[in-house]
């Protein structure tokens, strides 16, 4: 994803944080930067992958919390 894009989607968040946490990540190894610019390594699609389960127990967490 372009640089630009990340921006837009990171609409409340400034540019030199958004800088700074695409260097940490770069540096764990969960992105890395290329000719269209930033995308997930191997490593972090593992990554995400491991975080679904959580996302599915948030999304009914939160279900729970509204009714």
């Amino acid at each position: 994803m372009a640089a630009r894009e990340l921006r837009r989607r990171c609409e409340h968040m400034s540019s030199s944080v958004l800088a700074t946490r695409l260097g940490e990540l770069t540096e764990a190894r969960i992105v890395e930067t290329g000719g269209e610019g930033y995308r997930l390594t191997p490593l972090g699609g593992r990554l995400l992958d491991a975080l679904h389960p959580l996302e599915k127990w948030g999304l009914a967490w939160e279900k729970t919390l509204r009714e």
